[in-house]
């Protein structure tokens, strides 16, 4: 990129890429979430119209396991692409931007782990048959992911405040650019 009268333009690159490059993200991701919320769907008609208890065993499962299957599916797509971001930036010698994209994938990674104890928690319980009896603690389960998800939006806008580092995120690509080609 180079800076010209105060604007940022970006360098003309060319692609050797495929097309499908382009277009199968977002076909990828509006199919993941339209399978999605059919699940999910399923799953909150299932436990909050009917009776879990009317269910049988593997009724159940076949109720929670595809909303935690792409879920983890969720967390691995972005984990893949984080650590493409990663690397980008440790090859471009980007290291303003790496530490934060390596804390940013630090607090996604305690997101994953306290993420798979809660589902695996949900599970027993809701195997346990005891889902029914204990009516009244059940709001905890949808409680929990809405506590989870603030927490890492709070930590997202820790993250990306406003500081006194932003200029440095801003241009630090340009001054890395402007130095290789005075050295060449």
């Amino acid at each position: 990129m180079h800076s010209q009268h105060g604007l940022m333009e970006p360098s003309a690159q060319r692609s050797t890429r495929p097309l499908t490059h382009v277009w199968w993200p977002r076909a990828g991701s509006g199919l993941f979430g339209a399978v999605y919320f059919v699940f999910s769907a399923a799953f909150d008609v299932a436990s909050n119209v009917s009776s879990m208890s009317d269910y049988s065993v593997p009724t159940r499962l076949f109720i929670v396991l595809p909303v935690g299957i792409l879920d983890a599916f969720f967390y691995w797509w972005t984990f893949t692409a984080l650590t493409r971001t990663l690397s980008q930036l440790s090859s471009r010698r980007q290291s303003a931007k790496l530490l934060l994209y390596r804390r940013f994938s630090r607090v996604l990674l305690v997101a994953v782990l306290i993420s798979i104890a809660w589902v695996v928690g949900q599970m027993a319980f809701i195997m346990a048959d005891s889902l029914d009896e204990r009516w009244s603690v059940l709001w905890v389960f949808d409680a929990f992911w809405h506590l989870l998800y603030f927490c890492m939006l709070l930590s997202i806008t820790w993250l990306w405040s406003p500081s006194i580092n932003n200029l440095q995120y801003a241009y630090y690509e340009q001054a890395e650019a402007e130095d290789e080609a005075e050295d060449g």
